[in-house]
């Protein structure tokens, strides 16, 4: 078995499959992730369990559209169904619904709150993200991985 310690999460932060629409990479997953990094560090999150349109998800959604905001205040927003999709298809992030199937389209906030999802995290990166000093680490290598470089 695999160790899931921070640099494994930090290559796996780096490995994210962003989009790419018109030539230019779509920072929406690490704009969530930024966001699930904030809402956890000051307290609006303490459960595992990120609910759609539930629990701490207005919470997490205007912190992703803040994230958005701070870096990017020129481009599209991208919805945040998007991501909260997607992101389930790099290792850490898990998607669930209600009724316990696996719904391979999901084009809408609709379809995602009909469904009933949820998502939680890899319980080692929820265990890491209790620490300040990693969530700052994760942040500060997330900005200059994705953001810093992309203006550079």
């Amino acid at each position: 078995m695999e160790c899931r310690d921070v640099k494994y999460y930090l290559e796996k932060f780096k490995k994210l499959n962003c989009a790419f629409v018109h030539g230019h990479k779509i920072l929406a997953k690490p704009f969530l992730i930024l966001a699930i990094i904030e809402i956890i560090g000051d307290g609006r999150c303490t459960e595992n369990k990120f609910e759609w349109e539930a629990g701490c998800f207005e919470d997490l959604k205007e912190a992703f559209e803040d994230q958005h905001y701070r870096y990017q205040p020129n481009n599209y927003l991208t919805p945040i169904f998007k991501p909260f999709y997607h992101l389930s298809h790099d290792g850490f992030w898990h998607l669930n619904f209600i009724d316990g199937q696996i719904h391979k389209t999901i084009n809408s906030n609709k379809s995602l709150r009909d469904l009933k999802a949820f998502a939680h995290l890899d319980p080692p990166l929820w265990d890491l993200l209790q620490n300040a000093s990693v969530r700052d680490e994760f942040r500060e290598q997330i900005i200059n991985f994705f953001i810093k470089k992309k203006t550079d």
